[in-house]
């Protein structure tokens, strides 16, 4: 009777520790596995950004103003934009106190910001053309130093999909 009771006793106790057991594992424990078919296709947007320029000028102690001129078009020959771009222009390296830049573009006087422009936006539903006008002058009575000034005037633009 004794053997009796303590097999009761211990299947009692057996089943309080998985009832406990089962109650604090909550989680699931499952394995799937599944496989899509299907066929998906896509295509890539192709931005096109051109910066159209004119032939170099210079400026000189005979020619101590200059108007460069320059384009920003969201087409050429074949494609046209295929997405909203903006774009900032860059006007590189920083020049000498004897020689001052101003930008235009389509007539407007364009503020520059250490030489840059701030972002410009140019669509994509049809052809855009922004045409910019770069007036360099050069005033040797507020130059710095008293060397010649020579270098290079560079215009970058740079264009990222808004």
């Amino acid at each position: 009777m004794k053997n009796k009771k303590k097999i009761i006793f211990l299947i009692i106790i057996l089943c309080i520790i998985l009832f406990l057991a089962c109650i604090l594992t909550t989680g699931t424990y499952s394995r799937f596995f599944g496989k899509i078919l299907g066929e998906s296709k896509t295509e890539i947007a192709e931005p096109v950004f051109v910066l159209e320029n004119t032939d170099k000028k210079t400026v000189n102690n005979s020619n101590q103003e200059v108007d460069y001129y320059f384009k920003v078009k969201n087409y050429d020959n074949l494609n046209i934009n295929e997405v909203n771009l903006k774009y900032m222009i860059e006007i590189t390296p920083a020049q000498d106190k004897a020689i001052t830049l101003t930008l235009y573009k389509d007539n407007q006087k364009i503020d520059l910001n250490n030489q840059k422009t701030s972002y410009i936006g140019l669509g994509h539903t049809t052809k855009q053309e922004h045409q910019y006008r770069l007036n360099v002058k050069y005033n040797k009575n507020n130059q710095e130093n008293s060397y010649d000034i020579n270098s290079n005037v560079f215009i970058k633009a740079s264009a990222i999909q808004d």
